[in-house]
């Protein structure tokens, strides 16, 4: 009965929070037509909600509902509103700290130049075909006559039966259907490298505003250019992609960027590789109590009880004030 009682009371909580936001969000943003001429005032009202009162409901009521393990996927719509909103306020605040920022970097800021770096289209992603299943991909990580190859595979097909793997990767490609995205941190790194620019100071780094996602991470760390590496949450977006080479295979970049993607694709295959055997490993049974069996003074040494017997002695003497 008390726990029905709690369900209900999150229930109602959520609906009445739920309407609140509603209005709320109607106010900030879904009522007006985002542009380019107005996106700065939707920046300024995100910035403004801060420390609104809904903010601080959607934070408090975020935190019941994780800590009673409940409505997990109405605390992950809540801190999804609340991120978004705080990433559209960040925008405010970047500015900000660039203006504090110039006003102590004199020399550095009246000698530098601020330009963009060029658009460079992506390389489109592949189709799916008959061997986009997890047996044909597991057989490609590995090696020809790996002995563990029936082992791995029906490990996967386990993982498959429970988690629905393969229905995940079909998914994947019948929903995402979007253009592949160039993230900026790539981008930049391939400006230099290709233009023959000179880093300043000879620091081959690329700055960003967030840490960088796992592919980006991986193909810095695998990079010819050798930059410093990222900083990163570890994220894998799908829409992840590399420049196009327009002239495909006979691009004289071809067999560089084939590199750098064999090499990704190593640290990916052995990570996978590596989950898959942990699911497949043998788990020793253990039993579900102690044994019981304590240490006592018959199992200790001539020396450490003689070594107790001193210590004992020593307290007796302390004298404390």
């Amino acid at each position: 009965m008390l726990a029905l009682n709690v369900v209900e009371r999150v229930a109602d909580m959520c609906v009445r929070l739920l309407e609140v936001l509603r209005n709320w969000l109607n106010r900030l943003l879904i009522d007006r037509e985002v542009t380019e001429e107005n996106i700065q005032d939707c920046c300024r009202m995100a910035w403004d909600s801060r420390r609104s009162p809904e903010m601080a409901a959607l934070k408090r009521k975020m935190a019941t509902l994780e800590s009673l393990g409940t409505q997990v996927s109405i605390a992950q719509a809540f801190r999804m509103i609340r991120h978004l909103v705080g990433r559209l306020a960040h925008h405010v605040r970047a500015v900000k700290d660039l203006i504090e920022d110039a006003t102590e970097l004199h020399a550095l800021v009246d000698s530098l130049q601020i330009q963009g770096v060029p658009h460079c289209a992506a390389n489109p992603r592949p189709s799916p075909d008959g061997l986009t299943t997890l047996s044909s991909m597991l057989k490609r990580m590995l090696e020809a006559n790996n002995p563990q190859l029936s082992r791995l595979d029906n490990a996967l097909a386990l993982m498959d039966r429970n988690f629905h793997v393969q229905g995940r990767v079909d998914e994947v490609y019948s929903r995402w259907g979007g253009p592949v995205k160039i993230h900026a941190e790539v981008r930049v790194l391939e400006h230099f490298h290709r233009n023959m620019l000179i880093w300043a100071f000879g620091e081959r780094h690329v700055a960003a505003s967030k840490p960088a996602c796992f592919c980006c991470d991986l193909y810095f760390r695998h990079h010819p250019s050798l930059p410093m590496a990222l900083a990163s949450h570890h994220n894998i977006y799908l829409d992840w992609g590399v420049p196009l080479l327009e002239g495909a295979a006979q691009d004289v970049r071809f067999v560089e960027q084939r590199r750098i993607l064999a090499t990704m694709l190593t640290t990916i295959k052995d990570q996978a590789v590596r989950q898959i055997r942990a699911i497949a490993a043998p788990h020793i049974q253990h039993p579900d109590s102690t044994t019981g069996i304590t240490t006592t003074l018959s199992h200790v040494s001539q020396r450490g009880l003689e070594a107790l017997s001193g210590l004992h002695t020593g307290m007796q003497e302390l004298t404390l004030t």
